[in-house]
């Protein structure tokens, strides 16, 4: 019995660092789009933070969203263009870092900073 194969889904992976002004943060922001066993794929955005100690980039905030059906397609898009926006890379250096900064090293869970990333997807 001859089967034939569907287009299925393409993983990727598109990745940002971006060092703050004042040379003592690094953010890292991610976009990936995985692959379920059904073909159907499933997006994740990944924000994480570092802070210089010691003459290192030390790991301080890491957070990782799943994007929701309804911003699928801005995922998609970011996802296209490799290229965050200037707003957004203002977002993600702004508001998204001082939030991150506000959090306990090792934060892995933040609602607020969660909706931050996520809006960075939804705003390209």
């Amino acid at each position: 019995m001859a089967t034939t194969k569907g287009s299925g889904c393409t993983p990727i992976s598109v990745a940002v660092a971006i060092l703050t002004p004042d040379d003592k943060h690094e953010i890292h922001f991610g976009l990936t789009k995985g692959c379920n066993p059904d073909n159907t794929a499933f997006w994740i955005v990944d924000f994480l933070l570092k802070e210089l100690k010691g003459g290192q980039m030390k790991m301080r905030v890491e957070i990782h969203v799943h994007v929701g059906k309804d911003k699928e397609k801005d995922a998609k898009k970011l996802a296209d263009s490799q290229t965050l926006s200037p707003e957004n890379v203002d977002l993600l250096t702004g508001p998204a870092a001082d939030r991150a900064k506000k959090l306990p090293p090792g934060t892995t869970s933040d609602k607020r900073l969660s909706n931050m990333v996520v809006a960075a997807v939804s705003n390209n």
